[in-house]
């Protein structure tokens, strides 16, 4: 199966991610296990992406702005 693009870890490490699902998870392959993960959880322990298609790019920013509004912080533009 060829990923979707890359979960990048705090400490650089990459990861590929193979799907992504309808309720905001993603299926990502560790190094030793396969594993799902909301896009929440991988935004508040510091995960990034790295090429990755729109669907996801917009969905990983939608999730963002969430978390920021849960955590009170505004951006202006």
């Amino acid at each position: 199966m060829q990923p979707l693009g890359m979960l990048i870890r705090p400490t650089g490490n990459r990861l590929p991610i193979l799907q992504m699902r309808t309720d905001g998870t993603i299926e990502v392959q560790g190094a030793h296990v396969t594993f799902e993960t909301s896009i929440g959880a991988a935004l508040r322990r510091g995960y990034r992406l790295e090429d990755t298609p729109l669907e996801l790019r917009k969905a990983w920013e939608m999730a963002r702005e969430r978390l920021n509004q849960q955590q009170g912080i505004c951006h202006a533009y």
